[in-house]
Formats: structure tokens, sequence, C-alpha cells
């Protein structure tokens, strides 16, 4: 063995290979799943990249069509699911 490839291997050895390896669990060159956003009127998925959207109460929302984001922006209350104050326990 050349003093090249000598060190080549202990570089191996040390720190690892040198090609990133799949994270443990998932199939090799599987794509990363991504989450699509949801249109809060037609409950369906939106995929389109160029898709309407509005922003409420600090959220951006996606919508399939300018009548779904229309329909929302009238009364956005209707289809955006609020969470109640949590209480204090008394002491």
């Amino acid at each position: 063995m050349t003093r090249f490839a000598s060190s080549v291997v202990l570089a191996g050895l040390l720190f690892g290979p040198a090609v990133a390896e799949e994270p443990k669990g998932r199939k090799a060159g599987a794509a990363k799943e991504v989450k699509l956003p949801v249109d809060p009127v037609s409950g369906k998925k939106v995929e389109s990249p160029t898709a309407e959207k509005t922003v409420y109460a600090g959220k951006t929302y996606y919508f399939e069509s300018r009548e779904n984001r229309e329909t929302f922006e009238r009364s956005p209350e209707k289809f955006v699911k609020t969470r109640k104050p949590e209480r204090k326990a008394r002491e």
C-alpha cells in the first residue's frame, strides 16, 4: 500500500466516510415529504406555487381559487379554528 493510500484509509477511519449517508429509517433515494398547505374553505391541499393567498391574524392561508379566498376574507372566523385561552389554576 502506498503512503497516500494508507493516509486516505486512516482518514476514513478517523473522520468517517466521505460521502453523505441517508438518514436511518429512510429508504435510499426517497424524496423528503413536503407538507402542503390546505385550503381552509374547501379542505383540499394546495399544490400550486402561484396559489391565491391572504394573511389573517399573522398567519398566511393558501387557496385553490380566487372565489375561496374571497369567501374566507368575508368571514375568516368561520374557517379558522381558534383556541380558547387557558385558565389559570386557582391557588
